[in-house]
């Protein structure tokens, strides 16, 4: 049984934009209190629930994660030996200048029998557990919030 006594009342739990300086926070959560490297303030963004005595109740992330799709190659050019490869070779080269370290790639139910999945495999993706969800936030009305609508870099 859980005690009631350690658990903060919603009403208690500010939830907020956490700015750069503060992200040392995060070393509480499971996730990064091994030592793991904190994501990049630069290109990442957290809100964090947080108690009145300055523990983390919650957290959820905003990334930059770059999509490396689609993908097309002419009829007669599919069974050409290297060519996707080649095209690969120079996607890594944007990645990489971008500082980016890694990539996704959405493969359709529909697509799996053309073997892109075979192929996406041997330039070293990897299926990940779980199902893809998609948002558009101009399309949906969030519920109403108190968070501190300024970003930690000072954007609104």
């Amino acid at each position: 049984m859980i005690s009631t006594a350690t658990i903060s009342p919603i009403s208690e739990i500010t939830v907020r934009h956490l700015p750069s300086d503060e992200w040392e926070l995060l070393r509480q959560i499971p996730l990064f209190a091994d030592g793991r490297p904190l994501p990049d303030p630069k290109t990442n963004w957290v809100v964090v629930a947080q108690r009145q005595d300055g523990s983390l109740a919650g957290f959820w992330f905003v990334f930059t994660a770059y999509h490396v799709e689609p993908i097309w190659i002419a009829e007669d050019c599919r069974q050409k030996s290297g060519l996707l490869r080649r095209m690969w070779r120079g996607i890594g080269d944007i990645l990489r200048g971008l500082k980016q370290g890694s990539a996704y790639a959405v493969i359709l139910d529909a697509d799996l029998p053309t073997g892109i999945a075979s192929q996406a495999t041997r330039m070293g993706f990897q299926q990940i557990p779980g199902k893809l969800y998609f948002v558009n936030v101009n399309e949906v009305d969030p519920p109403k919030s108190s968070v501190d609508r300024t970003m930690s870099d000072g954007r609104e």
